[in-house]
């Protein structure tokens, strides 16, 4: 469990560590949210997360990324 205030990143940790499951560990995750409006905002802050990621990793290997999510 993650407690915090709002706007302290505890979505964020979150999603990244069931990313890692999901990569790493060849695993499965479901992600329930109780509102429409923070299904949009989950969705936001995923495609930053792996934007930021992939930009981290083209910069690591000297590359030039772009990546879209549908």
């Amino acid at each position: 469990m993650i407690t915090g205030l709002p706007g302290t990143g505890k979505t964020v940790a979150v999603m990244l560590a069931a990313l890692r499951a999901i990569l790493a560990d060849g695993r499965k995750a479901s992600w329930l949210v109780p509102q429409r409006s923070l299904t949009d905002e989950l969705d936001r802050e995923l495609e930053a997360c792996l934007c930021g990621m992939l930009n981290w990793w083209c910069q690591r290997i000297r590359c030039s990324c772009v990546l879209r999510l549908m």
